[in-house]
């Protein structure tokens, strides 16, 4: 993963739900980012769309193709701020990267 496009993420994440009690939450405790691994693009984006279905606050990014990865790709995907319980129930089954 590019660390440029996990902190775009990031930011991208936040302007997205910037006025949820979910946001004030994530504030308050310390906000925490989680980094979990997938195999491929394909199965990264099956995640974004079961978050997006079940109403999580969720975005991607795609590389822009200027170093290793061809432009276009989706290299990254943030799911919430939301309760954590919430987040597993999607998430649950990954590994910490």
């Amino acid at each position: 993963m590019l660390v440029k496009n996990f902190l775009n993420l990031v930011l991208k994440a936040y302007k997205q739900s910037m006025n949820s009690n979910d946001v004030i939450s994530w504030e308050t405790t310390g906000q925490a980012k989680i980094v979990l691994a997938v195999e491929n693009e394909e199965t990264l984006l099956s995640f974004y769309e079961k978050a997006k279905k079940s109403g999580i606050n969720s975005c991607t990014i795609k590389d822009a193709g200027r170093t290793q990865v061809e432009a276009g790709t989706t290299t990254v995907c943030a799911i919430g701020p939301a309760k954590v319980s919430i987040i597993d129930s999607i998430t649950g089954n990954l590994s910490l990267l």
